[in-house]
């Protein structure tokens, strides 16, 4: 693998992890990226979007996404109402925007890699 890449993709990461957490929507972008999903300060979910703003308000709203499902078969939370009041609660997210596609599929693949022993990531495979 190149060794630029390499180095492009560990500043990314320290980007991502270096970002504030929040609830708002209003300050995200209709941008392609990566975002991480926080419980209590510990990441639980890490995913990448074309829109994030859209992808992050899907997963607020408790509707049917890759984390609710995710959320459900560990803790047991119902889809609608239930898991939107349980991700009001309980969740703050962060992200950053990626131009590049691959870029953004390596810089979740990273995450995913750096985090998912540690705080037990509901998505456990990249």
């Amino acid at each position: 693998m190149n060794q630029n890449i390499l180095i492009q993709a560990e500043q990314l990461l320290k980007e991502l992890f270096d970002k504030p957490v929040c609830k708002d929507l209003s300050f995200v972008p209709p941008q392609q990226g990566v975002y991480i999903i926080y419980k209590n300060r510990k990441p639980i979910y890490i995913g990448k979007s074309n829109n994030l703003k859209r992808r992050i308000r899907a997963h607020q709203s408790g509707r049917d996404t890759a984390f609710t499902t995710q959320v459900h078969n560990r803790h047991g939370i119902e889809l609608g109402n239930e898991m939107r009041a349980w991700v009001k609660k309980n969740c703050k997210f962060t992200y950053h925007e990626v131009d590049d596609f691959d870029e953004c599929h390596l810089l979740e693949a990273l995450a995913i890699t750096n985090l998912r022993k540690k705080h037990k990531l509901l998505n456990a495979t990249a």
